[in-house]
């Protein structure tokens, strides 16, 4: 909720976003929403988390390492 609240401002700055995310926590509805949407999510995110954790993880692990090409990185050779 939050994020899309931020996203909506499209603030620039790290400052204003922080004193945007600290004015909405000063409203007692926006912590409500904010702590329903998480407690909602924790299922979804608790099945997720073990099908990571239950294999994907190992799968990953087993390709090679992934280097990005260098159109990605915007020709720039770090």
């Amino acid at each position: 909720m939050l994020d899309a609240a931020l996203h909506a401002l499209r603030l620039a700055s790290p400052e204003a976003n922080r004193a945007a995310i600290l004015a909405a926590l000063r409203h007692q509805g926006t912590v409500v929403a904010c702590a329903t949407g998480v407690r909602t999510a924790r299922p979804a995110f608790a099945a997720f988390w073990a099908s990571y954790t239950s294999g994907f993880q190992d799968a990953l692990r087993s390709y090679r390492p992934v280097t990005a090409p260098l159109e990605l990185l915007g020709g720039r050779n770090w």
